[in-house]
């Protein structure tokens, strides 16, 4: 649906879209092990 709208309406595509970049994604897994690492205080 998307692509179909798309192809119709091309103004509608968001120009400042960049595609996620892999190399960023097994560091930010990392960072989010060592989050769920931290203790937290018991309320």
């Amino acid at each position: 649906v998307v692509r179909s709208r798309l192809a119709a309406e091309p103004k509608l595509a968001n120009r400042r879209y960049k595609p996620p970049d892999s190399d960023a994604l097994p560091p930010a897994l990392q960072v989010i092990a060592a989050a769920k690492e931290v203790s937290h205080p018991d309320n």
